[in-house]
């Protein structure tokens, strides 16, 4: 990610095809917060391009374009989870990794937009 500040203008280019300049007015739009309640660590991905990894309890703030699709996948675990995918778009701005139980000793991963 370039940032470029000057004055009050802020030109960001990320991982969209096209730069673009906005009034830097605390606007959250491109923000989006990615909470890992799992026991495990992930790597997450936009796209093609690796963001980073989380952590188990942890919380991590991107500013990206929301459009495309966010990826993610477990590290060094045993467990049949390849990956989880999720749809971005504007109105996304959480997403929640967290473990559910389906059924007597069953468990998935799931990821939740609010």
């Amino acid at each position: 990610m370039q940032l470029k500040r000057c004055l009050n203008v802020v030109l960001v280019r990320e991982y969209c095809s096209l730069s673009h300049i906005g009034l830097d007015l605390g606007s959250d739009d491109e923000m989006l917060l990615v909470e890992n309640t799992t026991s495990i660590p992930w790597i997450i991905y936009k796209d093609c391009h690796q963001l980073g990894i989380i952590d188990p309890g942890e919380l991590l703030v991107f500013h990206i374009c929301k459009h495309g699709w966010l990826n993610v996948r477990p590290i060094n675990t045993k467990d049949s989870v390849e990956y989880l995918v999720l749809s971005l778009n504007y109105f996304v701005n959480l997403v929640y990794i967290y473990k559910r139980y389906i059924g007597k000793g069953v468990e998935i991963y799931e990821m939740r937009a609010t």
